[in-house]
């Protein structure tokens, strides 16, 4: 399969040059509000929101133990553009492909986490079997490492899930989600998502008050746990104090009782949640709106590198006929 385009070669302070076939369909600046506001309004949302943060729970409680030494943000960064970098590897060049030495550089130069923990992010990956030492390199220097069936498996998984919601209330964009079957979708879409972030796409701007969760361990299953715990005779999300037990849910996800008042805390604090008692609190209208435009722009942003991803796959295969007939 033919590579993307872009090259690393440091120092350089760039890691992308966005070309015509790479470049991103969704502005910099994200979809306008009443982009946002639309999508909202649209009248399956409240049920595609629903199947997609009880995706992100299942998901992540197959993950656990990685999941709870970092922070979600740093988890999700490191794991996509360990296969971005993959991707753009070319045999035998020491500037591409991945590598401790160029992981760290890019999170020095993105800022999204340490060289120290991306190195021992790594190295976790390599135990718990998401990434492996790449075979047969003739350059024993290069220490190359590769995504692991696994890796690819878990990304592919999130798409399947993300997707399903998305299409849900974006009908348009259906076959392009349907394309994650072809075996090269994957890596094309995560390029397509990294090449976002490389351009200075931050998802977390637009969506500030949603900042606290991703930057705790286990923040954004502790919220997705919040909104799927409504009354049943509550709406989506819910409106009625809600009972969030710290302790079952330090249970549940792994993390001490502490964390988990410190973030309902933090949340209070910053006027997300109202404290009710010792296990209910309320979710006030700037978690519930933030909630609700965290996801849209989600649905926005796969749905448009679902469609690049596409878009090159088709691309590609328009070559390869023509090759053939030639």
């Amino acid at each position: 399969m033919e590579r993307p385009d872009q090259r690393f070669e440091p120092p350089a302070p760039a890691f992308t040059d966005l070309s015509e076939r790479a470049a991103p369909h969704l502005p910099l600046r994200g979809p306008r509000l009443e982009e946002l506001a639309a999508l909202q309004a649209h009248p399956r949302f409240a049920a595609a929101h629903r199947i997609a943060a009880t995706g992100i729970i299942e998901l992540w409680q197959r993950n656990r133990v990685l999941n709870a030494l970092v922070n979600d943000r740093t988890r999700w960064h490191i794991s996509q553009f360990a296969v971005y970098l993959h991707m753009l590897s070319r045999p035998n060049d020491p500037h591409s492909g991945l590598t401790v030495s160029r992981m760290t550089a890019l999170c020095s130069e993105q800022d999204f986490c340490s060289p120290g923990r991306a190195k021992a992010m790594l190295m976790l990956m390599r135990t718990f079997g998401y990434l492996a030492p790449a075979p047969s390199e003739a350059d024993r220097r290069l220490r190359r490492l590769v995504p692991t069936e696994r890796l690819m498996s878990l990304q592919a998984e999130r798409n399947r899930r993300i997707f399903s919601a998305a299409a849900m209330v974006l009908p348009a964009y259906e076959e392009a989600f349907a394309a994650q079957s072809h075996p090269d979708f994957t890596g094309l879409f995560v390029c397509r998502y990294c090449e976002y972030f490389l351009a200075g796409f931050r998802f977390l701007d637009l969506v500030p008050e949603m900042r606290l969760f991703p930057e705790r361990n286990a923040g954004v299953v502790i919220l997705c746990a919040m909104l799927l715990s409504g009354e049943s005779d509550d709406v989506y999300l819910p409106m009625l104090p809600l009972r969030l037990s710290p302790s079952a849910v330090a249970r549940r996800f792994g993390v001490s009782r502490a964390h988990v008042r410190r973030l309902l805390q933090d949340a209070a604090d910053q006027g997300l949640v109202e404290r009710v008692d010792g296990e209910r609190v309320r979710l006030l209208p700037r978690l519930r709106k933030g909630a609700n435009d965290f996801m849209a722009v989600q649905f926005l942003l796969v749905a448009h590198c679902a469609q690049a991803a596409y878009a090159a796959l088709r691309r590609e295969s328009a070559v390869a006929r023509s090759t053939d007939g030639e």
